[in-house]
């Protein structure tokens, strides 16, 4: 008998059982859907997180003091600031913060009162930041210089503050002293680790102003901006050095490297994709299961066929060849409905993280070539490897035996 014939026989088989193969496709569907739609999801979310660390910078690191140890030798101040980008020659910018709450009075007769966030620090935040002024000009060196009170607002505090009128060149009393606005920051769209808080809600003013003005001389954290990506590590050593001799005490001083935060994101999210994947894949054994459950009821169903047909002159390959089609016919067809349901399963999640979770106006879900691959591939795979055993066990019936069959 021809392969072609054996191949129309076995496709012609699953046409008249249409009811059986629909719910024995079904596992298969769901797995490969279930496959597709994890790692979508998880590669869209390493890929949103992975880009708001990687768009702060790889070159920056950030310095602060370690909790657990008591105020004292191990508080930042803006001496360890110019320090570091004195004595550190792999340093390109060094910008320390300050982070201060305080009663901010606003609006044409200071009618708006309220607490707000007071970003004190340095000329190079912008830069360090990848932030932009949209309107007016940031801070100057001579602004630092002097202890100027002039002041920065984020896009949406200066709508809170004045409404839709322009800022500049306006006061606003900041801890019962005047300052005035030179410029407002451009906005930055909302992200899932909270980077565009500072730079629209809060008001910059020059460091040194700000110690004056809340008589605080410990700042809350140093950003050190290196030359280059491969020079990070190098310079996170020799911060901890120049920091522990002017401090004169070991440790306490915590640096935090963009570079390895995103590192260890990426494994992370890595494990947890693998975790739910692996979970998915047992969908598909189910399914695989179900496959061969049919099939040897189908077997069984059709003892007198077979025997017929090994009287006619099939060969056991023949049989075999036929169960095998059939099986790996209904995980090919299961796998490519399940494909379709993946890919609209990820972009409507997608859709739904974007509705649902404000600080994520757009979550990727990448459906790439290489999962549509894996899954289709997979399930080819278990139809073969559960359709083997009854299709083996239909070619090994004696004909007689099966012609006897009722």
């Amino acid at each position: 008998m021809s392969l072609f014939e054996t191949v129309r026989i076995a496709l012609s088989s699953l046409g008249n059982n249409k009811l059986r193969s629909s719910l024995t496709m079904l596992g298969i569907i769901i797995g490969v859907a279930a496959i597709i739609m994890v790692i979508a999801i998880g590669q869209g979310g390493r890929a949103l997180v992975v880009s708001e660390l990687e768009g702060i910078g790889s070159n920056l690191l950030w310095v602060y003091r370690e909790r657990g140890y008591p105020p004292g030798k191990k508080d930042l101040t803006f001496q360890d600031s110019k320090a570091i980008s004195k004595l550190c020659p792999s340093v390109k910018r060094v910008t320390p913060v300050m982070f201060v709450v305080g009663e901010v009075l606003s609006g044409e007769f200071y009618e708006n009162s309220q607490e707000t966030l007071l970003v004190s620090t340095v000329s190079s935040f912008p830069l360090v930041r990848k932030s932009k002024v949209e309107k007016g000009r940031f801070i100057l060196p001579s602004d630092l210089k002097k202890g100027e009170k002039i002041c920065i607002l984020g896009e949406e505090m200066g709508r809170k503050a004045f409404g839709e009128g322009n800022p500049l060149g306006k006061d606003i009393i900041i801890e019962g002293e005047k300052f005035t606005v030179v410029g407002v920051m451009k906005k930055k769209k909302k992200g899932i680790i909270a980077q565009d808080i500072i730079d629209n809600e809060s008001i910059f003013i020059p460091i040194t102003t700000a110690q004056k003005l809340v008589n605080i001389r410990i700042i809350d954290l140093i950003y050190v901006q290196a030359k280059s990506a491969d020079l990070v590590r190098k310079t996170a050593k020799k911060v901890t050095q120049i920091l522990e001799e002017r401090h004169k005490a070991k440790g306490g001083f915590g640096i935090q490297v963009l570079e390895e935060a995103v590192n260890y994101y990426k494994i992370i999210t890595a494990i947890f994709a693998l975790l739910i994947a692996s979970i998915a894949a047992v969908s598909l054994i189910v399914g695989g299961i179900g496959i061969m459950n049919i099939m040897l009821v189908s077997v069984s169903e059709r003892t007198r066929e077979i025997g017929l047909r090994k009287a006619l002159g099939a060969r056991r390959k023949d049989i075999l060849i036929q169960f095998l089609i059939e099986s790996v016919v209904l995980s090919i067809i299961g796998g490519f409905i399940g494909i379709l349901a993946g890919i609209g399963g990820s972009l409507f999640i997608s859709k739904i993280a974007a509705t649902f979770i404000k600080e994520i106006p757009h979550w990727p879900s990448p459906v790439s070539l290489k999962s549509i691959l894996l899954a289709f591939f997979f399930s080819a795979a278990v139809g073969i490897f559960f359709g083997l055993y009854p299709a083996n066990k239909a070619s090994k019936l004696p004909p007689t035996e099966a012609l006897r069959w009722e």
